[in-house]
């Protein structure tokens, strides 16, 4: 799935990432997406607006450790609190909030929205060959392709045409053919049109 970028950050919908925590093997809830809102919350929650969810690892396929089995389940979703830290108005946990949410994450979203970044995606396995924005992909194999042209690797004559009527992308350089291994050639160096002694 795609995700818009504002200001750096990736917007993701609370429910995408809940499915995608639940697809690795945490549970979530308090929710209309997950079960529902079994109150108790505070009166202005964000649970009340569909806007936050509770997530935990305890009594899951794992039982009492994370999948590697050396940190407890505790431990573990203290630790998802942490490595949310940013992507929304509030995120409590263990080592925010004992008193209330030893237990489990409290993740809230204004408007049922998240902003990751680009490590946080990776962290969470959101980042995807297709979530990037179309002109970072675009800038990339731009990038690829004039890299594949200064190593002397094959490229015919029409995807040389398309490359040099488009302006460079990223780190790339502009061709050149200095660049490109003499030998490679057969020892033809065409700057000179004519044959290079070895």
């Amino acid at each position: 799935m795609t995700y818009k970028q504002v200001n750096g950050l990736y917007q993701v919908p609370l429910v995408d990432f809940g499915k995608q925590l639940q697809s690795r093997g945490w549970n979530v809830g308090e929710h209309s997406a997950f079960g529902g809102n079994t109150g108790g919350h505070a009166p202005n929650s964000y649970h009340n607006y569909d806007e936050a969810l509770d997530i935990t690892w305890k009594n899951n396929s794992y039982g009492d450790y994370d999948p590697s089995g050396k940190v407890k389940w505790d431990d573990w979703t203290d630790q998802l609190g942490t490595r949310l830290a940013g992507a929304g108005p509030e995120i409590l946990h263990r080592s925010k909030d004992a008193s209330g949410h030893g237990t489990h994450v409290h993740l809230a979203a204004k408007n049922g929205i998240l902003n990751f970044t680009e490590a946080q995606m990776q962290d969470f396995g959101l980042m995807t060959s297709g979530t990037a924005t179309p002109a970072r992909s675009q800038a990339k194999e731009k990038a690829q392709s004039f890299q594949s042209l200064r190593e002397g690797t094959d490229t015919n004559t029409e995807q040389a045409a398309a490359l040099a009527e488009t302006p460079a992308y990223g780190e790339a350089k502009p061709f050149d053919i200095r660049d490109r291994n003499v030998s490679a050639r057969g020892g033809f160096d065409p700057r000179y049109e004519r044959e290079v002694l070895n």
